[in-house]
């Protein structure tokens, strides 16, 4: 580039890409920097399941914001598809949690009345309901917690779309180096020494 970046991103996972997208569409210069291409990292492993409710519990210093961000997902996962032009397979499914004994039951009951005090559609079933959802479960699955509000979402369909329309924002991406050293360089601004040119 001919002239340094507002922002560079170290990164170029689901996290990084998104970030760099988002800084990217708001105005700022944007460089993305990783020794992998986009999405080769820890990401081309993730799952992509979005459950926050049943990965964090009553009083978790994380549950309010897992919560909040998977409040922003249909509209982020809807712009950044139509800023890509990609597209990005993305589900409200719901999660079915099971239990295989009576005490695993009491704890979903509290769960399901915690989030019912939230405003977090969430119901117990018995195992004959619990059955019905997913009929390959185990005779001894004695019930679940149903949550409407989970899904998933491909994170590398989504990596690459975030990236591509990162680009048509005017995101530059440098082609693959390891970054080295991070080092200060004045008040608002830092050197970065990477494996290659930058």
């Amino acid at each position: 580039m001919s002239h340094p970046s507002d922002v560079i991103v170290i990164g170029a996972g689901i996290i990084g890409c998104a970030v760099a997208y988002e800084l990217a569409r708001r105005g700022a210069s944007v460089e993305l920097v990783d020794a992998r291409p986009v999405g080769l990292g820890a990401t081309q492993a993730s799952a992509g399941i979005l459950a926050p409710y049943i990965e964090a519990s009553e009083g978790h210093p994380l549950f309010d914001l897992a919560a909040r961000s998977l409040e922003l997902y249909d509209d982020f996962v809807a712009r950044v598809t139509s800023d890509s032009g990609l597209v990005v397979t993305y589900r409200r499914t719901g999660t079915l949690h099971v239990a295989t004994d009576e005490a695993a039951m009491g704890e979903f009951r509290a769960g399901a009345a915690w989030l019912t005090r939230r405003g977090i559609e969430a119901a117990v079933v018995d195992g004959d309901a619990a059955r019905l959802e997913e009929p390959h479960l185990s005779p001894a699955v004695v019930g679940g917690l149903l949550i409407p509000a989970h899904g998933f979402v491909s994170a590398t369909q989504l990596t690459h779309a975030a990236a591509a329309a990162a680009r048509r924002q005017g995101m530059q991406i440098a082609e693959p180096r390891r970054v080295l050293r991070i080092a200060s360089s004045g008040v608002r601004c830092c050197r970065l020494r990477s494996a290659g040119r930058l």
